[in-house]
């Protein structure tokens, strides 16, 4: 039903369901992102559990610190905190909170990994002023690599140009390239984080299905290439054969190898053959070994009997 704008700020904001567990390498740009729907008149705050001070509030930055920035996507309802060239103090929870009588708050686990990522030697160095150009620039992905059914599949790419940032950065799949859609409910966003060289995009399929898993490859512009693989796992799986009950026959899915465009070797799951036979099937053949076996003993018998009859 249509309701008035007084209705709506009557509604209670709440959070929508985005990663609440994030893992990064050191150096890559972390990006958080909190789902409100709801927010109304409201605002969004990011801060840390272990600290009072906010650090943004809307998409004004309250720290000194550059690496901090904040942004939103009001289609997607989505209030996001970036923190560049994260490193291993930053690790910790975070909190996007919503100001409102009830306390509203959405907590975010940072990982950060104390190692640089090997498909980048150098990072950006951030000033307040300038930023200077990267000898080596690089590329990283981060993000969900095992996931079951049903659940989103979240994967961060950054890529650091040598002047100016990479113009473009695109995904695909299995050597297919993606693109966002509403029915497959995938989405790719794409910006730019202040005062760097670098150009992040993120891909988001909020609803995994078992074909959604494979080699997921972010290529930019300029490009350069990573890639990582995305597990789907199907935890409810009851491996019970068509037209049969679960006592009569149960089968594993045989792991087969399947070439894909780059030439590496996937598995996929092969559909079950149809090796075994149902228990009517069984006892209709036992039947007949048994009718063939006792066949010659009843023409043996047969026989004396018709003897018997010429003697009298």
């Amino acid at each position: 039903p249509n309701q008035s704008p007084e209705e709506l700020n009557e509604i209670p904001p709440s959070f929508l369901p985005r990663p609440s567990v994030l893992r990064f390498y050191r150096g890559d740009t972390a990006v958080l992102i909190c789902g409100v729907d709801n927010l109304g008149t409201k605002t969004v705050t990011w801060r840390r559990s272990s600290d009072p001070n906010p650090i943004t509030i809307g998409e004004h930055v309250y720290v000194s610190d550059p690496r901090y920035s904040a942004s939103q996507r009001p289609e997607e309802k989505e209030w996001i905190l970036h923190i560049a060239d994260v490193q291993v103090a930053d690790a910790g929870v975070y909190e996007c909170q919503i100001s409102s009588k009830a306390k509203l708050i959405f907590h975010i686990l940072l990982h950060v990994n104390d190692t640089e990522n090997p498909q980048r030697k150098n990072y950006v160095n951030f000033k307040k002023d300038r930023v200077p150009p990267v000898k080596n620039p690089g590329i990283s992905l981060a993000g969900t690599k095992f996931v079951e059914k049903g659940d989103p599949i979240h994967l961060v790419c950054n890529s650091t140009g040598r002047i100016t940032p990479p113009h473009n950065l695109d995904w695909f799949k299995d050597g297919v390239k993606l693109l966002p859609s509403g029915l497959r409910k995938i989405k790719i966003d794409k910006f730019r984080v202040p005062k760097s060289l670098t150009l992040v995009s993120v891909l988001d399929i909020r609803h995994s299905q078992m074909e959604d898993a494979g080699t997921y490859v972010c290529r930019s512009s300029d490009l350069s290439i990573i890639s990582t693989k995305v597990h789907v796992l199907n935890a409810g799986s009851t491996n019970v054969r068509r037209g049969t009950s679960a006592t009569d026959e149960t089968y594993e899915p045989e792991i087969v190898d399947k070439k894909v465009d780059d030439g590496r070797q996937q598995q996929q799951q092969r559909p079950p053959q149809n090796h075994g036979i149902s228990l009517h099937a069984i006892n209709l053949r036992n039947r007949k070994t048994q009718f063939i076996f006792a066949a010659p003993y009843l023409l043996l018998t047969a026989l004396l009997m018709f003897q018997l009859n010429l003697w009298r």
